[in-house]
């Protein structure tokens, strides 16, 4: 492994999963990115499936030992943090009915 490589806390297959579950978590920031670009223009997007891959890597990232969360942690964050945009965004173009 690389000296400074993000899982060098992580050994073996373990790293090899850590691996993908950061791909995945960039892979799903952008896609939310994305959509939230599209939803500002006015643009209809598709959230199918987002629910069910951000819960898969909550899942996984549960599962993983204390270091490796801390590795993992800033990539779930910015996840967050674009999630939490692109739910603004809709929400200005539709907001919920007051009661």
């Amino acid at each position: 492994m690389d000296a400074g490589h993000p899982f060098d806390t992580v050994a073996g297959s373990a790293c090899k999963r850590m691996a993908s579950m950061h791909a995945l978590a960039i892979e799903l920031t952008r896609m939310v990115r994305l959509a939230g670009a599209l939803a500002q223009a006015g643009r209809e997007i598709d959230l199918t499936g987002l629910e069910r891959r951000v819960g898969l890597l909550c899942a996984q990232s549960l599962d993983l030992e204390p270091a490796a969360g801390r590795d993992m942690c800033p990539k779930l964050v910015e996840l967050r943090q674009a999630i939490d945009t692109l739910a603004g965004s809709i929400l200005a173009r539709h907001p919920l009915p007051s009661d």
